[in-house]
């Protein structure tokens, strides 16, 4: 049995022909019928508008209201006020502190409540309704629910004006020379970062039963372990091979069998890179890339990683192969890094996909370590594209170089702390005045160009007064198309020239009362658009809401200092480098030397053959083989390989068999067989008795 079925929607004329009008036929139908006087149906014919739709306009028109065409029910707030909620909703986004549905229908409701606007919403719930935000949305196409990236308030405050103008000026002095010639070209400039990938998969949204409280996916564990993968991209789209750091001591052979072309593994505890392991890494680049056979140098593009330039062997290894190496300014890797912006986020989704994939296929087990290289490269071979890594160097403004990539709007998260500019002492001495003047300009056309346009009470109040006005203009237009009808009406059928005067001043009498009772109506019972707008000026959706602003924080008390753009194959930063590691050296040394004298005064051990210690009993109170307890400031250091002299014969403490004894005035030592004390525990030399 066949069944057939009907779309109701389509054969309905209502529907298809609905609001297919303009204002200017309505107003041309209306007049024809109030002064042509043909029939409402001869009228919506002529000038093809619904016959309904034309009875309610004729009827307005009487009362003295023009023609507008309104579809649907009537809006709760003004054009302006929706628009006004719109940037707000568009500002607080770009802060990184955006709203969801439910804080913009809350919002709504409190700014109907504190404006005095008429509202079917529920008063129980407090919040605008559903259908309300839905039409929102279709009235405003630019605007759209989506998923946040979660972003750190480091990088939120970190990634500003100063801080990336200064990147592409040490970027533009590397790329090109001072007469404008480029001497990198795009296959010299690579990116290179690490990323972790676990046998845990990242679910991805499936099929289930409605209204099901929870659904489940398998996962081969709770948490599992993270592998690092080191990944390089060129700007001409050539990759280098990945490095795969498991967490393990060993890497086994086998474990690379399926994995990329040409991929290396190595072995760390925790799986994180390390200063020798990135070393190791970079010579893996320099085999594979070979920079010393080019004849233009090349570059290479890393962020600031401890591993990357704490590393003076790296460093030097990188001057002598002719290698640039460019690090990114601190929290801004996630806008400025190629791989960060075009490949690692496509390589992650295709290797979750994968590792599902695989569970499915493979019921009853669990992925392994082993089985992170395949999964990857398969991963990889779809994402590690041309396509993404072109895509990934132009969006950051790297190659083609574009040092305005980034507009204002990027920087609106950063205006929530005001940082100041950054402090020009970490970066290699390189013209700083203009770097000063280039920073100082960033910073207040930023704080110019950040500034929410907000109107202000004037400019509403004159808005409210022009929108009241349009409408009594057009009502006062058609009452007197209506009083000339009425006059040249009364002018044709009149039989004699006194009734005709007579009936002419009578019409225009009431046509000029007429005219000051609306005029009066329109005075005392404004339309609902004119109170809308008179109430915007009270209270905003910013009195409501404020937009977010951070109160003074001091960076005084910061761990260490944000890194900006620098050349790390540069003399000022390897000398600076270099000067640091010897500084670093030279404070672990006298921190050992501290240690180990605080140790020495603690257990301060005095050397005895081993039948003294065994035949002789010390006092109550003192321990076996230790000196007399005397000024703890005054004690020198005794170990096993001390080279102290004896006060009188000049012998070695390291050398000598017996007990030592320290003179309690002068607090010189003295070997046993010069003191000669017996039994005594007090001693002091001669030269103090």
């Amino acid at each position: 049995m066949s069944c057939i079925l009907f779309d109701f929607r389509e054969s309905s004329s209502a529907s298809r022909f609905r609001g297919q009008w303009s204002s200017s036929s309505m107003a041309a139908a209306v007049r024809d019928v109030l002064m042509v006087g043909i029939s409402k149906k001869a009228a919506a014919k002529r000038h093809g508008v619904p016959r309904g739709t034309l009875q309610r306009h004729v009827k307005n028109a009487e009362k003295g209201l023009g023609v507008e065409k309104k579809l649907g029910r009537h809006c709760i707030l003004s054009p302006e006020q929706e628009n006004e909620l719109a940037r707000k909703l568009i500002d607080m986004e770009a802060r990184l502190y955006g709203l969801t549905t439910a804080d913009v229908r809350k919002l709504v409701f409190q700014f109907c409540e504190m404006n005095g606007i008429k509202h079917p919403f529920s008063k129980e719930k407090a919040m605008a309704g559903k259908k309300w935000l839905s039409a929102f949305f279709q009235r405003h196409k630019d605007l759209s629910v989506r998923l946040p990236e979660r972003t750190s308030m480091s990088r939120a405050v970190g990634f500003n004006r100063p801080k990336v103008d200064l990147f592409f000026g040490v970027l533009k002095s590397t790329l090109f020379s001072v007469d404008g010639q480029r001497h990198v070209p795009p296959e010299n400039m690579f990116n290179v970062d690490e990323t972790g990938f676990t046998v845990c998969q990242k679910s991805q949204r499936i099929v289930g039963k409605k209204g099901k409280k929870t659904v489940g996916i398998i996962s081969s564990a709770e948490k599992g372990k993270n592998v690092t993968v080191v990944c390089c991209v060129s700007a001409a789209g050539n990759y280098v091979p990945p490095m795969f750091v498991f967490p393990r001591v060993r890497v086994r052979p086998e474990f690379l069998d399926r994995g990329p072309t040409g991929a290396v593994a190595r072995a760390n505890k925790s799986g994180w890179i390390t200063e020798a392991l990135f070393e190791e890494w970079f010579d893996h680049f320099l085999n594979y890339v070979q920079p010393k056979s080019r004849s233009q140098p090349t570059l290479l593009l890393a962020d600031g990683h401890c591993s990357h330039i704490n590393n003076l062997t790296l460093i030097e290894k990188a001057r002598d192969n002719n290698v640039i190496l460019l690090i990114f300014p601190s929290h801004c890797t996630h806008k400025l890094q190629p791989l960060d912006v075009a490949v690692f986020k496509s390589l992650k989704w295709h290797y979750d996909k994968e590792v599902t994939l695989w569970l499915r296929n493979h019921a009853g087990r669990a992925v392994m370590e082993r089985d992170v290289p395949y999964l990857f490269s398969v991963a990889y071979g779809r994402a590690a594209t041309s396509a993404n890594a072109a895509s990934g160097f132009a969006k950051t403004g790297i190659h083609p170089f574009n040092p305005q990539v980034f507009g204002d709007d990027d920087f609106v998260g950063s205006l929530v702390t005001d940082v100041s500019a950054p402090d020009e002492a970490d970066v290699s001495g390189t013209a700083t005045a203009d770097t000063a003047d280039t920073v100082a300009n960033a910073t207040a056309s930023t704080s110019s160009a950040e500034v929410v346009p907000r109107t202000s009470d004037t400019e509403q109040n004159q808005l409210a007064a022009s929108v009241a006005e349009t409408a009594p203009l057009d009502r006062a237009t058609t009452i007197l198309e209506t009083s000339t009808q009425t006059c040249n009406h009364t002018n044709v059928t009149a039989s004699s020239s006194d009734v005709g005067q007579n009936e002419q001043a009578h019409s225009s009498a009431e046509a000029a009362s007429l005219s000051a009772d609306v005029a009066t109506t329109d005075k005392n019972c404004p339309d609902d658009t004119t109170v809308n707008d008179s109430h915007a000026s009270v209270t905003s959706f910013d009195d409501i809401m404020p937009t977010p602003k951070a109160s003074f924080r001091s960076t005084s008390s910061r761990k260490r200092k944000a890194f900006h753009a620098t050349v790390a194959t540069s003399s000022p930063f390897k000398q600076k480098l270099k000067k640091a590691k010897e500084d670093k050296q030279n404070k672990e040394r006298v921190m050992k030397q501290k240690q180990l004298q605080k140790t020495n005064k603690k257990n301060t051990v005095v050397k005895t053959t081993s039948k003294v210690a065994a035949g002789k009993k010390t006092p109550r109170g003192q321990s076996a083989g230790k000196a007399p307890n005397h000024s703890k400031d005054t004690e020198p250091e005794l170990n096993n390989i001390d080279r102290t002299p004896c006060g009188f014969c000049e012998i070695a403490y390291c050398d000598s068999s017996v007990r030592w004894f320290r003179c309690k005035r002068c607090f010189m030592w003295v070997c046993g067989d010069c003191a000669a004390i017996g039994r005594k525990i007090v001693f002091v030399c001669s030269n103090c008795k």
